[in-house]
């Protein structure tokens, strides 16, 4: 039994040496503990294998959680970017394809005129401009949206 004691106490102190010491500083006061220091403190490790002299900082687990949910929050916002390129890509391909029917139908109603009607062959050319420019333009403004969320997902990503 005396000679359980001694090792047994060994190996208590052993562990305790092996344990981290958190050094927490609360409004200038500063606590020791065995245990992460509270979310409102600044919180260090002591290394108590070089003599005490060692202190490594500890992100409070606030800041860890307010880490992690900036890089979600900053992951979500560019898989939303990327859905809505795609999207307004996928617009301005419908807008060309809708155009492209539309112009072939205003030029075989143009291609069945005779040339005795060129007063309405006019109104149809001018017609199929019109269309060109509607689509033109919706197009550009998609395009231009497009770039302003590829820079933001630029942004986002650097």
């Amino acid at each position: 039994m005396k000679k359980i004691v001694p090792v047994l106490m060994l190996i208590f102190m052993t562990n305790n040496a092996a344990a981290q010491v958190y050094k927490c500083v609360k409004d200038g006061a500063t606590v020791f503990s065995d245990i992460p220091c509270p979310t409102d403190t600044v919180g260090t490790v002591v290394d108590g294998t070089s003599g005490g002299n060692a202190i490594q900082p500890v992100p409070s687990s606030s800041q860890r959680v307010t880490e992690q949910l900036d890089a979600m929050v900053r992951e979500r916002r560019l898989r939303e970017l990327d859905f809505d390129i795609a999207n307004r890509e996928r617009e301005i391909q419908d807008n060309i394809n809708t155009m492209v029917d539309e112009i072939a139908e205003l030029k075989k109603k143009s291609d069945r005129l005779d040339q005795t009607n060129a007063e309405l062959k006019q109104s149809l050319a001018n017609e199929m401009q019109a269309v060109t420019m509607k689509y033109r333009t919706m197009n550009t403004a998609l395009q231009n949206q497009i770039k302003s969320l590829r820079a933001e997902k630029r942004s986002l990503s650097q």
